[in-house]
């Protein structure tokens, strides 16, 4: 039975993805066809059925790290360039926040693309919302207003970004040797 609901729940989601798969692209073809269709789906928020498919995606974004983590160490140990290991970070990046390499970091809140362009629309002072961090300064009571979101909905919205981390980097240096003992 959970076979059954599986296999329809690749099928729909290999004709609603059809578009945005590559050509030729096949279920019975290729034994990691319904892992790249899962991952597709993830990249595409789109939403997953049966819990037995959405168990099968979380266990292969799981695995993404690890495969992330061995292109990261041979990238390393290979080119020993930047730019590749930039890439491949990059990459783990976008996989792991489902947001692809052109797109605002506002498609990590619960918002449908519509909301989302109207967000990066809106003019807050004078300047648009196109990023988390300009979202987050935005006063909350000010926030609701943006979208004419429910409350429930802004709730939502303000438990993701409490949850995306805000990191600091502080950067000290200092001459060795260069101390008062010199004389």
């Amino acid at each position: 039975m959970a076979g059954t609901r599986l296999n329809s729940e690749f099928e729909r989601l290999n004709k609603d993805l059809k578009n945005e798969m590559p050509s030729g692209f096949s279920l019975t073809a290729n034994p990691g066809a319904p892992a790249l269709l899962l991952l597709c789906a993830h990249l595409l928020r789109e939403r997953v059925g049966c819990k037995a498919t959405r168990d099968f995606q979380v266990s292969i974004l799981k695995q993404c790290h690890r495969v992330m983590s061995v292109m990261f160490d041979i990238s390393v140990a290979r080119f020993q360039k930047l730019a590749p290991i930039k890439a491949v970070m990059s990459l783990s990046q976008h996989i792991v926040q489902a947001v692809f390499f052109h797109e605002s970091s506002l498609y990590q809140l619960p918002l449908d693309p519509d909301q989302v362009h109207a967000l990066k629309q809106s003019r807050k002072g004078r300047k648009s919302i196109v990023t988390l961090e300009q979202l987050r300064k935005v006063p909350a009571s000010e926030r609701q207003e943006l979208l004419g979101l429910s409350d429930e909905a802004w709730k939502d919205i303000n438990n993701v970004l409490d949850l995306i981390p805000q990191p600091e980097l502080r950067v000290n240096w200092e001459v060795e040797g260069s101390g008062s003992d010199r004389g």
